[in-house]
């Protein structure tokens, strides 16, 4: 078996990481800004930048890799590359918060850190603090490229453990190029493609017909959290219909069944639906240990319109392909046949991946992110009363829904591209959704 060298000192990008590299190229050709995405603290009372600025610059001078980018090694596989005299570029800023505002019309303010491009491409988090007299919200905005949702939680936890005067562990990862096993890495690309094909053979699926770009575009946001006594319901209605543990396909299928009722009001009316959904690939060892950079996959779950009608053959159907790609192994095959893409430069990628899905695209994106890593019931000795994730929306498909948890809570989040829909149908969808997850 053939095994290139490679430097032991690098960390080299999985195809994963590349794949989001080509995807950042791709948004920001499109709607001015790259693939980012916010986390969002709800603080109670006012929060001083004071000592929060302070502390900021201390844990952000342990992490050189804050100043790096992607680059092709000699063999070149793309790795990370980290300036020999790193100087740690990060921007903060504090707003003031008109009092009586919305909830609506905060989300926009804490949402425009997300729409604004980073000025350099080796700055990749972004920190801006909103306060009012009895609450505050500090958002921070973070590059796709070197942070997943996951570590991103895990770089908020660490400045709080920072803050409390606790270790915190600065190691710089290293990953090998991965330049061998290209059989298995073949073969699962046969296998992908080989899965592709039944969704190539139906034609374009359900999903908004994208306007015409012009200048920068934004993605907008509506988020419903859920009460703990709703969660628990949610939860009870899951393991009932569902079966134990698969919230995910229930939430799922909730959120198709009412982006149906939204793309009929719209007047689309094409057959079936595509629906990637990313899934965190980390082992139960490494949760919480791997920060940086991505570890996930993809599922992709089919639906024909009929299949909408019934909401127990919904979530049966959702049920059984979640079991069937786990079985399978899709996610990971997906994870080895996307190491051959890294060769493609990323002006190519994002247009290669098209025409192998013969112009398919998503009817929409979306994620279940469970239980995330941050726990923490203060920040900076403040009680946190919410963590939201306020990701940009992949353009196609122009439409995202999301589901994290924080205090036992779930969050439901719809990012939206700005113009597509209007605000008023997006406020009706998330409600639905609510509506069906509740009624089970």
């Amino acid at each position: 078996m053939i095994s290139l060298p490679y430097s032991k000192n690098k960390r080299y990008l999985s195809g994963i990481d590349w794949f989001l590299c080509g995807l950042d190229h791709s948004l920001k050709a499109l709607t001015g800004s790259g693939n980012l995405f916010s986390v969002a603290l709800e603080l109670e009372g006012f929060c001083d930048a004071g000592p929060l600025k302070e502390n900021l610059e201390k844990y952000f001078a342990g992490y050189p890799l804050l100043v790096g980018k992607p680059s092709r090694c000699w063999n070149l596989a793309p790795y990370w590359k980290i300036p020999k005299n790193p100087c740690i570029s990060w921007g903060f800023k504090q707003h003031q918060l008109d009092e009586g505002l919305s909830f609506d019309r905060t989300l926009e303010a804490l949402s425009l850190g997300v729409n604004t491009a980073f000025s350099r491409d080796d700055e990749h988090v972004r920190v801006s603090l909103f306060t009012l007299r009895q609450k505050s919200y500090l958002v921070f905005v973070f590059d796709h490229r070197l942070f997943d949702a996951r570590g991103a939680e895990m770089f908020i936890a660490g400045l709080q453990a920072h803050f409390e005067g606790k270790p915190v562990t600065a190691a710089q990862p290293r990953e090998p190029a991965h330049l061998d096993r290209w059989a298995d890495k073949f073969l699962a690309g046969q296998r992908v493609n080989r899965f592709f094909i039944k969704f190539r053979q139906k034609g374009r699926a359900s999903g908004f017909d994208l306007p015409r770009l012009v200048g920068a575009r934004r993605s907008r946001f509506k988020v419903l959290s859920l009460s703990l006594e709703e969660t628990d319901r949610v939860i009870k209605n899951a393991d009932a219909r569902a079966g134990y543990l698969l919230l995910m396909p229930f939430a799922l299928a909730a959120s198709i069944r009412s982006t149906a009722r939204l793309f009929a009001k719209q007047g689309i009316s094409r057959t079936h639906c595509l629906v990637p959904v990313t899934i965190d690939t980390r082992s139960r060892a490494k949760v919480g240990k791997e920060m940086f950079f991505n570890h996930a996959s993809f599922m992709f779950f089919g639906f024909e319109a009929g299949d909408i009608k019934d909401f127990s053959g919904l979530i049966a159907k959702a049920s059984r392909q979640f079991y069937d790609m786990v079985q399978s192994g899709l996610s990971r095959d997906i994870k080895d046949a996307a190491m051959l893409m890294r060769i493609a430069p990323l002006r190519f990628l994002a247009r290669f991946l098209k025409l192998s899905l013969n112009e398919q695209t998503a009817s929409l994106a979306f994620s279940y992110n469970g239980d995330g890593v941050y726990a923490e019931k203060e920040f900076f000795g403040h009680k946190v009363l919410n963590l939201m994730h306020l990701p940009r929306v992949p353009v196609p498909p122009g439409l995202g829904i999301f589901f994290t948890r924080f205090g036992g809570r779930l969050n439901l989040v719809v990012s939206y591209l700005d113009g597509l829909v209007d605000d008023a149908d997006v406020a009706v969808l998330a409600e639905d959704i609510k509506k069906e997850l509740l009624q089970g």
